[in-house]
């Protein structure tokens, strides 16, 4: 509050109507005034970074001198594009049943967001997101003060990472996740039909502690030989693409660098510190050959194979990219070839600075994987295999 021509009051939190600060779920916002419901009060539009505008309407009474303001939601429109918050990263499993791939997406903010496909199969529409839960309370990551390798000013970022796999090996899809702290969780499937739900989250854990590597890295779970023996696929603590074998519900073990097809260890950027991890993993037989090949989305700054003068996309496109790395020495001691870019009908894709997010998914029943991708401004995108080329 002004005083006088150039000096101000302490400022002070703006309260909700029960007088506790009014707290607001996402980052890096920014206020506009504006009487938005016509009653002749000031109210406040607040953009955020997730790109949603929320409506705080001025609720007309005064606590200690200050205007209060009761959070009604986002402002809203009809039919709109999806947009899952900041750098979404997608996962597709038929959750409802009914034939067609769901979607569980993460984000910067933390969240993990369900959209369920509505149909129809050939050019499916997607429900009103849901925030998922887990322990009966939405899911939300957040670094906190000491959680980002970025520094406190990303306190509220989160970077959720989500794939879907039964890993307790119930018949239910599970959500395996990564995010900021690079700390990994397993939510088991509470059961039910519908919406799913998981239970409270427990930490995977190798060598008698949590397992903690680079961050942002959205993780894979594989079966290479189809006998039920699953892997999980990460980023070490060193950047290294790391195979994990299952040992149980929280427990992994017998750690396996995988390598490139010259026999050195997979790395995908050249950078330190926040530069480090950041890649989206994806683990399926993309050819038709019986194989299990790779497909990774990375940031601008990735560097793969990771030679600081010819690596991609650093070198070529200087934007986040998709890349194909095809599985040469089989199921039963994978290798892959060095990485191919993908094309979208001849272009290269690039896609800005941040993260390209892959999920390969037959989206429209065609029989042929394409590609769902989460791109750095929150949208999805379809990618079908007819356009694609590497």
């Amino acid at each position: 509050r002004r005083t006088g021509p150039m000096t101000f009051a302490q400022n002070t939190l703006i309260p909700a109507p029960g007088g506790a600060p009014l707290e607001l779920d996402q980052c890096i916002h920014l206020p506009c005034a504006v009487d938005w419901d016509g009653d002749g009060k000031t109210d406040l539009l607040v953009g955020a970074e997730d790109g949603y505008v929320t409506f705080l309407r001025n609720t007309g009474g005064d606590i200690d001198g200050v205007p209060a303001f009761e959070k009604v939601g986002r402002v809203e429109t009809a039919a709109p594009l999806i947009h899952a918050g900041a750098l979404p990263c997608p996962a597709a499993h038929d959750f409802t049943g009914n034939g067609r791939p769901d979607l569980i997406v993460g984000n910067s903010t933390g969240e993990i967001l369900f959209y369920e496909n509505c149909g129809p199969a050939e050019a499916p529409t997607l429900a009103r997101e849901i925030m998922v839960e887990a322990g009966g309370v939405p899911i939300r990551i957040a670094a906190g003060p000491t959680g980002s390798i970025q520094g406190p000013s990303e306190k509220m970022f989160g970077y959720t990472c989500p794939t879907v796999a039964d890993w307790d090996g119930d018949g239910r899809p599970d959500l395996l996740v990564s995010d900021v702290t690079g700390y990994h969780r397993f939510f088991r499937n509470a059961g039910g039909d519908g919406v799913p739900r998981f239970e409270a989250e427990e930490l995977l854990t190798f060598e008698g502690r949590p397992l903690k590597t680079v961050w942002r890295v959205r993780p894979a779970v594989v079966d290479w030989r189809g006998d039920g023996s699953l892997h999980y696929l990460a980023l070490d603590e060193e950047g290294r693409l790391s195979d994990f074998r299952r040992r149980s519900d929280t427990v992994l073990a017998d750690k396996t660098l995988l390598t490139w097809e010259d026999g050195s260890v997979m790395r995908f950027t050249v950078d330190v510190g926040g530069g480090r991890g950041r890649v989206k993993l994806c683990v399926c037989d993309w050819t038709g050959t019986g194989r299990l090949d790779l497909i990774i989305g990375t940031h601008a700054r990735a560097c793969v194979p990771p030679d600081p003068q010819t690596g991609a996309p650093r070198n070529t496109t200087g934007q986040a990219g998709i890349f194909y790395l095809e599985n040469v020495g089989g199921n039963a001691a994978p290798r892959f070839a060095f990485p191919r870019p993908f094309h979208f009908r001849g272009e290269t894709i690039a896609m800005a600075m941040h993260v390209a997010a892959p999920e390969a998914v037959d989206w429209t029943g065609s029989g042929e994987l394409g590609l769902v991708v989460g791109v750095e401004d929150g949208s999805l995108v379809w990618l079908p295999r007819e356009d694609l080329s590497w």
